[in-house]
C-alpha cells in the first residue's frame, strides 16, 4: 500500500499493527502534515453494525481535546477500508521505556498524573477508554506522553465477543470487574495503577504470560508490594498504587482524585488561567481555557520530583513539613478555597521562605486580588528557587500576565518566549505569546508562532481565532477567513471570533454577513 493515495492522502511507509489493524504514516494534503492512519480489521469493516459502531466511537474519541491525548482528526470510508486519520506522534511508547528498567519515581509520578489527568477529562465527557496500557501510551517529540485510542478498543474488539462475559481490553491491565465483562472509568483507573506499578519496578504486577492465570490473578490475588521490589519507594506512592489497584471499584478513587493526589505528590503549582481577573481598561483578555490536569482545574503546572525530594531529603524536617504544607494549598486553591490555601501557603514558607511552589502560588493569589507588587516579587523569587522546566514556565507564564496588564509588551514577548521555550506542551504558551506579539505590532511573528502552536494543538479555538487575527493584521483576508471559520465550527460561543469575522466580511464588502456576525456576538454578551 505504501505511496498509494487514498482521498485526500499518499500513505508513505507501515508503522505496524494496532489493535484495529495496520497502522501508516501518511501525508494528508488538506493538513499539509504527516498523520496516522489506522485502517479497521477486515473483520469490523466488513460488518455494518461493527462499523456504525467504530465510526460512533471513532467521532466521540475526536472530540476530545485536552494534551495528554492523541488528537483524532477524522473518520474516513474512503477507500477498500474505513480507516481513522490521527495525530502522529514521533516519539517511543512507553512500553518502550519501561523496557529501558525502572524510572525515577519522580518521572514515573509525573507520567501518571498526565495520563490520569487525560482519563479524568474523557470520563468527564462519558467516554472510557477500556484498553490503557504501555503499547497505547506514546510519547510527542517534545517528551509529552499521549494516550491513543480512546473509546476505540469496545469497538475494535466487539466483532470479537462471542460470549457472554468475555473481557474488554489487554488481559494483563484488566480490572476484576472487566473480566467478569464489566467496564467503566474504574477500569480505566486499575489499568493505570498497573501501569504506574510497572514504570516503578520495571516488572509487571502479575507477571505471568498466561493470560487465563493473569486474569484469575488479578481477581483473587494482591502483587508484591512496592517497596519489596524497590527500597526507596515512599509510603504516600505504595498507598496511591494500592488504592488504584484495590479489587472493589468503588474503593479507587476516580481519574479525576487520582490526577490530584499525584499531582500533590509531585507538586503543583497553579497558574493564572485558574483565577480570571477582569484585565484593565483597554486590554483585551487573552482567552482562557482550562486544562484539566488535576480535578476541576485547568492550567496546572507540576513541579515534578520537588516535593517528593524534599520529603525523602535526610533531617531536612521543616522543609518536608513546608512541603506537605504546600501540597495541602495546592489541593486547597484546586477546589477554589482560596483562605485555606493562603493559610497553608504562609505556613509552608515560615518553615522554608524557598519553597517554589508556596512562593509561586501565593503570588497567583494576591496578582489576582490586585496587589502586584507583591506577588511578581514572590514570583519572581519562585522563579529563582525552581529549576523544574514545567515549573518556570507556568511562573513565567504569570510574570508575563503582569507585563501584559501594565502594557509593557516587549517584557511579556520576552517571558511567553521562554516559558515556551521550556515547555512547549500547552497550546496557552503559544497563544500568550502570540497575543503579545500582536499587541506589540508583531503579526507576522505572532501568526509564524501560531502557526507552530496549530501544527501540535489544530483544533484549539483560541489559537485560530488569534490566527485570524494575525492574518487580519497582515491584510491577508482569505486566511483570516479561513481561520476564523474554524474556531466559530469548533466553539460558537466565541464571541471575538464572531466580532472579528465580522470585520473581514466589512472590509471585503459583505454587509450582511458582518451584521450576521455582530447580532451573534451581541447575543453572547460580548459584541460591540
Amino acid at each position: 500500500m505504501e505511496n498509494e493515495r487514498i482521498s485526500h492522502y499518499e500513505l508513505r511507509r507501515p508503522l505496524g499493527a494496532g489493535g484495529m489493524g495496520e497502522v501508516y504514516e501518511a501525508w494528508d494534503f488538506s493538513l499539509e502534515r504527516l498523520v496516522a492512519l489506522k485502517f479497521l480489521a477486515t473483520a469490523t469493516a466488513a460488518d455494518p453494525v461493527s462499523l456504525a459502531r467504530f465510526e460512533r466511537e471513532a467521532l466521540e474519541a475526536a472530540k476530545l481535546n485536552h494534551p495528554h491525548i492523541a488528537i483524532v482528526h477524522a473518520f474516513e470510508r474512503t477507500g477498500p477500508r474505513p480507516f481513522i486519520a490521527m495525530e502522529l506522534l514521533s516519539g517511543k511508547s512507553l512500553r518502550s521505556r519501561i523496557d529501558e528498567g525502572p524510572m525515577p519515581i519522580p518521572e514515573a509520578l509525573a507520567l501518571a498524573r498526565d495520563v490520569a489527568a487525560a482519563l479524568a477529562f474523557a470520563h468527564g465527557r462519558g467516554t472510557v477508554h477500556r484498553d490503557i496500557k504501555p503499547e497505547n501510551l506514546m510519547f510527542d517529540e517534545h517528551g509529552s506522553l499521549k494516550v491513543l485510542d480512546f473509546g476505540l478498543a469496545r469497538a475494535a474488539q466487539a466483532t470479537r465477543l462471542t460470549m457472554t462475559g468475555t473481557s474488554l481490553g489487554t488481559p494483563a491491565y484488566s480490572a476484576p470487574e472487566a473480566v467478569r465483562g464489566e467496564t467503566g472509568p474504574p477500569a480505566d483507573v486499575f489499568a493505570l495503577g498497573l501501569v504506574l506499578y510497572e514504570m516503578i519496578t520495571g516488572r509487571r504486577a502479575f507477571p505471568s504470560e498466561h493470560p487465563m492465570v493473569v486474569m484469575y490473578a488479578i481477581a483473587n490475588e494482591e502483587p508484591v508490594p512496592l517497596a519489596e521490589l524497590r527500597s526507596d519507594v515512599p509510603p504516600a506512592v505504595q498507598e496511591v498504587v494500592t488504592r488504584l489497584i484495590a479489587k472493589d471499584p468503588a474503593a479507587r478513587p476516580t481519574a479525576a482524585e487520582t490526577a490530584r493526589q499525584l499531582a500533590d505528590l509531585t507538586g503543583v503549582l497553579h497558574s493564572s488561567l485558574d483565577l480570571p481577573t477582569p484585565p484593565p481598561p483597554g486590554v483585551t483578555p487573552t482567552p482562557r481555557r482550562r486544562w484539566p490536569l488535576a480535578i476541576g482545574v485547568g492550567g496546572l503546572l507540576a513541579v515534578t520530583g520537588a516535593v517528593f525530594l524534599l520529603l525523602t531529603a535526610n533531617g531536612a524536617r521543616d522543609r518536608a513539613e513546608a512541603g506537605r504544607l504546600s501540597g495541602l494549598g495546592s489541593a486547597a486553591l484546586a477546589e477554589r478555597r482560596i483562605d485555606d490555601a493562603r493559610d497553608l501557603f504562609q505556613r509552608a514558607l515560615d518553615l522554608d521562605g524557598h519553597n517554589a511552589v508556596a512562593l509561586g502560588n501565593l503570588g497567583l493569589i494576591l496578582l489576582n486580588e490586585g496587589n502586584v507588587a507583591s506577588a511578581e516579587s514572590l514570583l519572581t523569587l519562585a522563579l529563582k528557587h525552581t529549576r523544574n522546566p514545567e515549573a518556570r514556565a507556568g511562573v513565567l507564564l504569570n510574570l508575563g500576565e503582569i507585563n501584559l496588564r501594565d502594557g509593557a509588551y516587549p517584557e511579556a514577548i520576552g517571558r511567553y518566549r521562554e516559558a515556551l521555550a521550556s515547555d512547549s506542551s500547552y497550546a496557552h504558551y503559544y497563544n500568550n505569546l502570540a497575543w503579545a506579539l500582536i499587541q506589540n505590532r508583531q503579526p507576522a511573528d505572532a501568526a509564524a508562532v501560531l502557526e507552530r502552536g496549530l501544527q501540535r494543538f489544530p483544533s484549539e479555538p483560541f489559537l485560530l481565532k488569534n490566527a485570524g487575527l494575525a492574518a487580519f493584521e497582515l491584510g491577508d483576508d482569505a486566511n483570516a477567513r479561513r481561520h476564523l471559520d474554524r474556531a466559530i465550527a469548533l466553539d460558537d460561543s466565541l464571541t471575538e471570533a464572531y466580532t472579528l469575522r465580522a470585520q473581514v466580511r466589512e472590509r471585503n464588502g459583505d454587509t450582511a454577513g458582518a451584521e450576521a456576525d455582530r447580532r451573534r456576538a451581541q447575543q453572547l454578551g460580548g459584541g460591540r
